[in-house]
């Protein structure tokens, strides 16, 4: 027996096993969007449960024309209205968790499943399903419900990246003395960023540094590498870039500042190794648009 928990590339694995299996397979799954017969590609004769009510066809979510092509390829399709589980009985094991099947599942949303081959679980699970089977798809319902498909109201997936990424960037610093008139800009601004806090608790702190490009927006997230002196290059904490005063007379950078947790920063060369970088990779302003690596660096000090 083994039992795992999978998020990362859950899709694609979900998908390798089911066009693997010898066996008919047996799921449900509430929702069954555009496009969701290629990540679900059942064999004949399997049982597929879903909501295929009229409210949730009329809302997009579930989009009859493919499931007719699964029933033309032989496999059963059901329909449950108040379904909600997410249970895919793949050969002899289980797979239960988050993921509907839909393009925005499979290349957007973050899911995760529990996989099991107990058999036990696996018979339950079977059961389960086919305790749903009750309300048969045919052919001609399928025909009648796809006139009532309408495209989801949902943001497209380029608008939900864009909402849901923030800019990440690695900052390089060093102490600097400042001008009086930086001096003075820093104090006024400083007032500015704290009215601007998101976390009051003792757990955060505020950094400031004046910086010449890229030009920061708030919201963005910086990594902080501060060369102290030759030798001893630290790392802070990534943090939210609260407030920007913007290049003025007399203070040619920008003065930034950065809510962080009040962490302690660490050495570039003890975290360039668990990130898969080199020192000199973290050691260079730029944009991170790397995914894994930006996912890797949030989580150094979670």
């Amino acid at each position: 027996m083994t039992t795992s928990f999978v998020s990362d590339g859950l899709w694609p694995t979900l998908t390798r096993e089911i066009r693997r299996a010898r066996a008919r397979c047996d799921v449900a799954v509430a929702y069954f969007g555009r496009g969701a017969d290629e990540l679900v590609p059942l064999r004949a004769g399997s049982r597929l449960v879903v909501d295929a009510s009229e409210a949730a066809v009329g809302s997009g979510q579930t989009y009859p024309p493919g499931l007719l092509r699964l029933v033309r390829r032989g496999v059963r399709v059901f329909s449950a209205p108040l379904l909600h589980a997410k249970v895919f009985v793949v050969g002899n094991t289980v797979f239960a968790g988050s993921s509907n099947a839909s393009r925005r599942s499979g290349s957007l949303l973050i899911e995760a499943a529990v996989s099991t081959t107990h058999r036990r679980a696996v018979a339950t699970a079977r059961r389960f399903v086919r305790q749903q089977c009750l309300v048969e798809l045919t052919p001609g319902r399928l025909r009648q419900l796809a006139k009532l498909w309408k495209p989801p109201r949902v943001p497209t997936v380029g608008v939900v990246r864009r909402a849901a990424s923030r800019r990440l960037f690695l900052v390089q610093l060093e102490p600097t003395d400042l001008s009086e008139a930086e001096k003075a800009i820093a104090r006024r601004e400083m007032k500015v960023a704290k009215r601007q806090r998101h976390n009051t608790g003792p757990g955060f702190c505020i950094d400031e540094f004046w910086y010449r490009a890229p030009t920061f927006k708030t919201g963005d997230v910086v990594v902080q590498v501060l060369d102290e002196r030759p030798g001893r290059v630290l790392m802070s904490p990534p943090g939210q870039v609260i407030h920007v005063k913007p290049p003025s007379r007399g203070a040619p950078d920008s003065y930034v500042c950065v809510e962080r947790p009040a962490r302690r920063r660490r050495h570039v060369r003890a975290v360039a190794r668990p990130l898969g970088q080199t020192q000199k990779s973290l050691q260079r302003d730029r944009r991170i648009r790397d995914r894994r690596l930006a996912d890797a660096l949030l989580r150094l000090w979670s």
